[in-house]
């Protein structure tokens, strides 16, 4: 039984999570795409030599690791292990003064949750008698812009601190480690104890959906058998998961004075109370008047994130736009489909740009679900890596209206979307028979997937996967539609009641 630093995150975070993933480890699909490993790339920034350098072997014991550094100044991901916690740390460094280890971070902005990890590396190296003096974060440049040859000594930045949430340096790494506190013996005891159980009980808190739902929640809360206005279902809530142990089951138990007055919770506790679909009415007029009463073009990009940028104009973890589905609804509800799929394995994005420009009509309004969010941004980043075509692609992203926000701002809540807003979620509330559940490829990842697989697939494979990615996409602009009517449909009803109302007031007053 071996433990690595991502259990005893995990551990830390929730004993469950780590029980789960440590019992069955799951092989998760790399959203980041690294053209070259970034440890080749770092090696060249840092002038390493091959014949100074010891690079770590599989299965090899923390005595040959030390064997084989001896005499050298580098060690690239040697194994080192101790009391069943193994570690392979980045790179390691001899300096006069000891070791410096330098992490090597995917990101652009390591963040304060290095200050652990490093820690946790520190301490191994110490059990293996090697002494850390010194620990720097070795990170990409976000204001990198590649223009040709990749520029390594632009590429990277070697920092001795982290970065804050807004990305402005925070403090010194050794110093934060200094302070830093954990038990690891207890810990590793503790999770030893924990692997040894045949079952655990769940540990519900503000982790469970910190960074987005945890993979377990369905598992761990039995989500399908909740009631759709359960508390666990209550937007931004601190307090769900005590008012869930002390017997508050539905956001309608609540008295008013507990709802903390969120557009959304407001939604959520008169959709409960009354239990119906809430929507604002006043305001849903207001905004579909605004903004959708011209012709209407339905827009859905398809992108991968690149790691290292791999064409002129890229920054690290740029984007490329590889598809797009566009919807043209007229004013008599015909509706007309244009498409774009990248071959693959190419720069596609000046391709994207003409395609889109020429699909897309000069008249009419651009409707995107999370258009502030994904498109309007895309099209900026577009701009800036070609800049000849920034006055055309302006002309689009300020016509561009965010689908997303009367059910973000709690305009609209239908009282089956369980704390969900998704449009994938939307579509099967409003339209059950038709959803993404009928499609082989059915969420976003899965097309970036199928997207990075089509130069390696013979041209019958490459025609079935590009069909199958059309139809996801397709689908998502199609369900666009398929909202603004639900929307115009609802208006139009309560409308007509107003109307029969005041005609039964008028038919009464005579």
């Amino acid at each position: 039984m071996v433990f690595r630093n991502k259990d005893v995150y995990r551990y830390t975070q929730c004993p469950k999570l780590f029980y789960k993933e440590y019992k069955d480890p799951q092989q998760g699909f790399p959203f980041i795409y690294f053209s070259t490993p970034l440890v080749e790339l770092a090696k060249e920034y840092l002038h390493i030599q091959e014949e100074d350098c010891y690079v770590g072997v599989p299965s090899s014991t923390t005595e040959e690791t030390l064997a084989g550094w001896n005499g050298k100044t580098w060690c690239i991901s040697g194994r080192f292990e101790a009391f069943n916690y193994r570690e392979k740390p980045s790179i390691l460094k001899r300096e006069e003064d000891g070791i410096h280890y330098i992490m090597l971070c995917t990101t652009c902005h390591p963040k304060e949750d290095k200050v652990a990890q490093a820690y946790r590396v520190k301490w191994l190296l110490e059990q293996c008698g090697v002494q850390i003096t010194h620990v720097s974060l070795l990170h990409l440049n976000g204001e990198y812009v590649r223009q040709g040859e990749l520029d390594i000594e632009q590429l990277f930045v070697l920092s001795d601190h982290y970065y804050k949430d807004n990305n402005r340096p925070g403090k010194l790494m050794d110093e934060a480690i200094s302070h830093y506190t954990l038990d690891m013996i207890s810990t590793l005891e503790n999770m030893t104890a924990l692997v040894e159980q045949e079952e655990i009980e769940e540990n519900y808190s503000l982790s469970c959906t910190r960074t987005g739902k945890c993979k377990y929640y369905k598992e761990c809360f039995q989500e399908d058998l909740l009631p759709d206005d359960s508390i666990l279902f209550l937007n931004g809530s601190r307090k769900k998961y005590e008012m869930f142990r002390n017997g508050i089951t539905s956001i309608k138990e609540l008295t008013f004075n507990e709802v903390d007055g969120s557009y959304i919770q407001w939604a959520q506790y008169r959709s409960s109370v009354l239990d119906s679909d809430h929507i604002e009415y006043n305001s849903l007029s207001s905004f579909m008047n605004t903004y959708l009463q011209d012709d209407l073009i339905y827009v859905d990009f398809e992108w991968d994130t690149i790691g290292i940028p791999m064409y002129d104009g890229m920054k690290p973890y740029d984007v490329l736009p590889f598809q797009y589905s566009v919807h043209i609804e007229n004013h008599d509800g015909e509706l007309e489909h244009r498409e774009y799929l990248s071959r693959g394995g190419e720069d596609c994005r000046e391709e994207f740009i003409q395609r889109l420009l020429a699909d897309i009509p000069e008249k009419g309004t651009l409707v995107a679900y999370n258009a502030d969010g994904a498109e309007v941004i895309r099209l900026q980043e577009l701009a800036r890596q070609f800049p000849q075509y920034e006055e055309a692609l302006r002309g689009l992203w300020e016509r561009f209206v965010d689908l997303s926000y009367p059910i973000m701002q709690g305009i609209v809540y239908l009282k089956k979307m369980r704390n969900t807003y998704s449009l994938k979620k939307l579509l099967s509330i409003i339209d059950p028979s038709d959803n993404y559940g009928t499609l082989d490829i059915d969420h976003g990842l899965k097309a970036v997937e199928a997207y990075r697989q089509l130069p390696t697939l013979s041209l019958e494979e490459q025609e079935k996967v590009r069909e199958e990615l059309f139809a996801y996409c397709g689908m998502d602009t199609l369900a666009m539609v398929k909202l603004v009517h639900f929307l115009k449909d609802k208006m139009n009803q309560y409308q007509k009641e107003i109307k029969d109302t005041y005609e039964r007031i008028d038919e009464g007053d005579r």
